[in-house]
């Protein structure tokens, strides 16, 4: 018996209007290949799980090294968009499941990688540990991946950009969670080789780039904004000016992720 959710792995719709999912497909910067090949030399490649998978930014990155990937998330619209993301990439052996992580079931022993990409902030944290141990074949791993979010960094023209959504969406940017505690909450359940490996990567942005990472984003999305993303827009657009140098926004982003094994 297969992994349960509810299956989407028809061709991809090219539909409906530009949304938050649409914008995270085209706007969040690639993961660093560098990160990607860590993990892999640390697994079998047999069967992939990407929980929380969103548009597909890991599943998709590592589709070609395994023999099967089975993707995951709550969100349709995310699930729409990784579909797209795995069409385009000509990944033919993902399959698309629209559920919970808490709630999905599998096979025990199915998966030799279990990957959780920027999701694991927002999951039910010990019961995904808990049914992913089951999930994992023998020495099978689980890599809970994070990026840090652009307005959290020290250049500039992200605290000009934070000013900016803070007064506009009324909150503070996101702070990530530390991956010491996710190091902790892999011990607790068990898993053993517990690190934290991180990269940086240098990245340029233009100022629609910045403006498109923004509308993929909970608290500066299209549909958040209403009939004022307009304005918003223009704001953000205005402010950046004075920080172009070269034509660009120069970024150094940093990304990381947290390992375990299972016994």
């Amino acid at each position: 018996m297969g992994p349960t959710g509810r299956m989407i792995d028809s061709q991809p719709s090219s539909e409906g209007a530009f949304d938050k999912a649409q914008f995270y497909r085209r706007y969040r910067p690639p993961l660093p290949s560098a990160l990607l090949n860590d993990i892999l030399a640390r697994v079998r490649t047999g069967a992939l799980l990407d929980l929380g998978c969103g548009t597909g930014r890991v599943a998709v990155a590592l589709a070609g090294h395994f023999r099967e990937v089975v993707a995951v998330d709550p969100d349709a619209e995310m699930i729409e968009e990784g579909r797209k993301n795995g069409f385009e990439a000509r990944a033919s052996n993902i399959t698309w499941h629209l559920a919970c992580a808490e709630e999905f079931t599998a096979p025990l022993r199915r998966f030799d990688l279990i990957t959780i990409g920027d999701a694991f902030h927002r999951l039910d944290q010990n019961r995904v540990l808990s049914k992913s141990k089951h999930w994992l074949t023998k020495s099978a791993g689980i890599a809970i991946l994070q990026s840090r979010d652009s307005l959290n960094g020290t250049e500039p023209w992200h605290r000009v950009v934070a000013e900016i959504v803070e007064q506009w969406s009324g909150a503070p940017p996101y702070e990530p969670a530390s991956p010491q505690d996710y190091e902790t909450a892999l011990r607790r359940h068990d898993f053993t080789e517990v690190e934290t490996v991180r990269f940086v990567e240098q990245h340029v942005w233009s100022a629609a780039s910045v403006v498109g990472n923004l509308h993929s984003t909970g608290y500066c999305s299209k549909s958040v904004l209403g009939d004022r993303s307009e304005e918003f827009v223009d704001q953000v657009t205005l402010a950046l000016q004075a920080f172009v140098r070269n034509g660009g926004l120069p970024e150094l982003l940093q990304f990381s992720y947290t390992f375990g094994r299972s016994l």
